[in-house]
């Protein structure tokens, strides 16, 4: 080995190192959702936080709710999340009959026994008979 790789030899060993430790490194959680979904009188959205800890878990929901013509239709905003054995639980319903503005609810959390594999947003038009609905599927990118 000549002199010149023997000075290199360190360097790119702590490189290699370092380069390992950050591979192996937990990756941080980070945030979903959040586009406004549009229906006839109103708009909705959602968000929340990918536990990179626990993967059966979300943090810092929010639903947000947004009745635009005030027509008497409601608007209203839920989750419908599902784990890696295929079941499915929605959240609870957000509701904004007629604020005059967006109306949100937040800090909420949600707690599985398995993995979930993704989240669907739906925001819907509270219709008498039946309700139109838009959506918006989001993988969960901890869970295999």
């Amino acid at each position: 080995m000549n002199g010149f790789m023997k000075k290199l030899r360190a360097p790119l060993l702590v490189a290699a190192c370092v380069a390992a430790l950050t591979v192996t490194a937990a990756a941080p959680a980070h945030a979903a959702g959040g586009d406004w979904l549009h229906v006839s009188g109103g708009q909705g959205k959602a968000s929340w936080t990918w536990s990179s800890s626990n993967p059966a878990n979300l943090d810092g929901i929010t639903l947000v709710a947004w009745d635009q013509k005030c027509d008497n239709i409601g608007v209203y905003t839920y989750m419908r999340i599902v784990n890696e054995l295929g079941y499915g639980k929605d959240t609870r319903k957000h509701t904004d009959p007629c604020s005059g503005g967006e109306s949100g609810v937040g800090g909420l959390i949600w707690r599985d026994n398995a993995r979930v594999r993704g989240v669907t947003v739906y925001v819907c038009a509270d219709v008498t008979g039946t309700d139109i609905c838009g959506w918006s599927y989001y993988d969960n990118p901890y869970s295999s």
